[in-house]
């Protein structure tokens, strides 16, 4: 299916400064649209550049020209139970509905410092062009008397159709209520604690730095974090009520195992989330060749460049990889995608050995598995028999004198090889060559050149 919308935008300051901005229509018709980002561009030199692509997706909502929601709101006191003292908030909301149907209607309600008390829905049927009132009702069982006094405030009020969940209009600003006695409601003595409820990343390694986000309740301006004295934290940002960011250092002498983490508001109300950050050892990255393969024949590339790309992983950042041809180090590569481009010119005849080494941030290094490369390695053309006595031919390219040649499953090489030229050797025994290749039973052949190189051929004798 194709986009609603398409927009391509071009940086918004200066070339490089990694800014990226601008403007679009937004579609026509009200609801809420997801949206992909896309940031394209090149990675390698520019003689050899390769495309990338990195996506992340959000949402847009789209309210229509004409608002739904009429901007009337009222709120008044409630009693959950008939007959008790008021335990809740009722909010009602006035929408010109668009069409015949079942519509809901939602919101929180926070207190006057931003904390969080609930979250309520009411839906119900209207018919075209009817103004109609939806009542929305906010529970404050559990809210503090010091939290009453001022106006509450109703955020994130939304409209949408019950039966696709399509948004149809949203009121951007927050709508206050009444101000209410607390000696009218059930509440708590004390003050509203901020409270904790999970961090993402749950999980670091000694000696890192790293950025958390936690999400809770109740944060207010000025809410900071603090772990134990191994872990400390530079800066707390407040995003909402309910979501902080920070950034984290570890000690490199921190003990491994979970560590607290404690939220605490600028009125000093704090809480702790237990166990909420587990530490471990830092550990060495993990590397593996993925190309070229192990036996890989440079002449394949036709004398172009020969990509040598590794995955490298690691536990906090996998600082760099180094390459090595025949254990002297080729190339360093620092970012991903962590690629060499070998020149095949440049490489001699013979067996040759590639390793990658990555290391982390603090110097931890792993070696990849050694993978074998060939240049100009021997190559089978035909395999025949001759008789009287019983003799095999085998023609093809870059045989060299000191070859040798393994039959089957044999350990030691067979004695009894002539080679002829770089194109032709023989592998001569009559009887007991015969019977090495029992009739109708295909055998492998191992042609080995004294520079490491070799190829695996087979014959069947008929």
């Amino acid at each position: 299916c194709k986009p609603l919308f398409h927009y391509e935008i071009d940086p918004d300051g200066a070339a490089g400064d990694g800014s990226y901005g601008g403007y679009g229509s937004a579609p026509d018709a009200p609801g809420s649209y997801p949206v992909l980002f896309t940031a394209s561009g090149t990675y390698g030199a520019p003689s050899d550049a390769h495309p990338f692509a990195r996506l992340d997706f959000d949402s847009l909502a789209v309210t229509p020209a004409s608002p739904y929601f009429t901007g009337v709101f009222t709120d008044a006191p409630l009693a959950q139970e008939a007959g008790g003292p008021y335990d809740a908030l009722q909010f009602t909301a006035e929408a010109t509905l668009p069409a015949a149907g079942l519509y809901t209607v939602t919101a929180d309600l926070l207190d006057a410092d931003g904390n969080f008390l609930d979250h309520a829905i009411a839906a119900r049927s209207a018919s075209a062009g009817e103004t109609a009132a939806f009542t929305l009702t906010f529970d404050l069982a559990s809210a503090y008397c010091v939290q009453f006094g001022r106006p509450f405030q109703v955020v994130n009020l939304r409209l949408a159709a019950a039966d696709t969940l399509q948004l149809l209009d949203l009121w951007p600003n927050a709508v206050s209520t009444s101000a209410y006695d607390p000696e009218d409601f059930v509440c708590k003595t004390g003050l509203p604690l901020p409270h904790l409820a999970a961090i993402r990343p749950d999980e670091a390694v000694t000696g890192q730095t790293l950025n958390l986000l936690a999400g809770g309740r109740n944060f207010l301006s000025g809410a900071a974090l603090s772990f134990d004295p191994d872990i400390m934290v530079s800066k707390t940002l407040r995003l909402t009520s309910n979501l902080l960011a920070a950034s984290v250092t570890v000690s490199p002498s921190a003990a491994t195992g979970f560590h607290d983490l404690t939220v605490t508001n600028a009125n000093g109300r704090h809480s702790t989330l237990s166990g909420a950050l587990q530490v471990t050892i830092n550990q060495p990255p993990a590397v593996a060749i993925q190309t070229p393969s192990d036996g890989y024949d440079l002449g394949l590339a036709g004398g172009a460049l020969v990509p040598v790309s590794v995955v490298a992983t690691d536990d906090v950042l996998v600082d760099h990889v180094v390459f090595l041809l025949d254990g002297m180090p080729e190339d360093t590569v620092s970012s991903f995608p962590f690629v060499w481009h070998l020149d095949p010119t440049t490489v001699p005849t013979g067996a040759h050995t590639l390793v990658a080494v990555a290391y982390d941030d603090a110097w931890l290094s792993t070696a990849s598995t050694p993978v074998t490369i060939f240049k100009d390695p021997p190559t089978v053309a035909t395999v025949t028999k001759a008789g009287n006595p019983f003799r095999i031919k085998v023609t093809g390219m870059n045989f060299r004198s000191g070859l040798s040649v393994t039959i089957g499953g044999d350990s030691s090489p067979w004695p009894y090889v002539k080679y002829k030229n770089s194109s032709k050797i023989v592998l001569k025994g009559g009887r007991a060559l015969k019977d090495r290749f029992p009739r109708g039973v295909e055998v492998s052949i191992r042609i080995a050149n004294d520079d490491g190189t070799y190829v695996t051929t087979s014959y069947t004798r008929p």
